[in-house]
């Protein structure tokens, strides 16, 4: 949990939140995405996306975007809208999104909308174009540790639709990397100029975790 004051980044400013509010807003967060109050503390917890979960993993995603791209566009998309779907892996599609669309030109490639992002090493939504992930040499990692919702978030299927009208298939060609390319993209990530402040021993095992 985030004690004191926050300041959380949103497409229409930026937002100070105090603790209270803090509690309120993970509380509407988490009927949100199904789960409830009293889901938090059952057997029946619903799955949360990655990108809230913290059980995001690189390489599952590197695998599936690669899976996606031998298909072809159109039987990626057709995929991905199985993917999106499937109420077991919230926010997987939405990941893969930003994987696999880029911007068109003279169009904006916005951010899904789940929420006010809380990122890491002092940063906002400006430093990270494809946040909740960052593409480091084809390897993505996840660089908000949560996000802030007041209401129901957009769903996958959605977000999905959207970059499929308004954004165009990347040209980045993805394959498994081995451990050492995975390695050298997290040193890469931590040397980033686009840090603000310098990451905390815990925000560097966030990331690191995340490649294990």
């Amino acid at each position: 949990m985030f004690l004191g004051r926050v300041v959380v980044f949103d497409r229409f400013g930026i937002c100070r939140v105090k603790r209270v509010w803090i509690i309120a807003v993970i509380l509407a967060m988490s009927v949100a995405w199904g789960g409830g109050v009293h889901g938090a503390y059952g057997k029946d917890l619903p799955s949360q996306p990655d990108f809230y979960s913290g059980s995001f993993q690189s390489e599952t995603y590197i695998r599936l975007a690669t899976e996606l791209q031998a298909l072809g566009r159109e039987a990626a998309e057709l995929r991905l809208h199985e993917i999106a779907r499937d109420e077991h892996s919230p926010g997987k599609a939405i990941i893969l999104c930003r994987m696999l669309f880029k911007k068109r030109p003279s169009e904006q490639f916005r951010r899904p909308l789940v929420g006010g992002a809380v990122f890491i090493g002092g940063t906002g939504y400006s430093d990270w174009p494809l946040e909740p992930i960052e593409l480091v040499d084809g390897v993505p990692f996840l660089i908000t540790r949560g996000y802030f919702l007041a209401g129901k978030p957009e769903s996958d299927d959605q977000y999905l639709s959207y970059c499929g009208t308004h954004a165009d298939w990347t040209d980045v060609q993805y394959a498994v990397p081995t451990k050492q390319q995975e390695q050298a993209a997290l040193a890469k990530l931590v040397a980033s100029p686009k840090w603000k402040i310098p990451l905390s021993d815990e925000e560097y095992k966030f990331l690191a975790r995340q490649i294990e």
